[in-house]
């Protein structure tokens, strides 16, 4: 994490570290096929990738919850964050969460209408969502 090395309130410090740490991770990721190193993914199990994936939306999920409930959740632990949102569940702003509730219902029966209705060609429901929470 960039603000393990940097200070987050450096703005300046803070997105050249950023923008440094993303090329570096391009670089690897260039190198990586260049030399054919794909065969690496291959040599790990099944269950550690998916494992991985759940891993990462838990905790991408988390780290967006302060969009979620309108309110500053201190940076720390997961269980930390989770016990700080529900300790102060009352000062959430009803109008985020609506908007989020309604942005996923709206992901869902697009989803849901997308394989009833367009089987043979595909409509991106996260860009008209975004479209329409935009507009709106």
């Amino acid at each position: 994490s960039v603000s393990s090395v940097v200070d987050i309130h450096d703005q300046h410090a803070y997105c050249n570290a950023a923008v440094l740490l993303s090329l570096m991770v391009g670089v690897v990721h260039l190198l990586m096929a260049a030399l054919g190193g794909h065969f690496i993914v291959s040599l790990l199990a099944d269950c550690v990738l998916a494992g991985y994936t759940c891993a990462a939306a838990i905790l991408i999920s988390v780290s967006q919850l302060k969009h979620i409930v309108g309110f500053q959740i201190p940076r720390g632990s997961l269980l930390s964050s989770l016990s700080f949102v529900a300790a102060n569940a009352r000062a959430t702003n009803l109008i985020a969460l609506g908007c989020t509730v309604l942005s996923i219902a709206m992901l869902l029966g697009i989803k849901k209408m997308n394989k009833r209705c367009c089987p043979s060609y595909f409509v991106p429901e996260q860009l008209i969502v975004i479209a329409v929470t935009t507009a709106a």
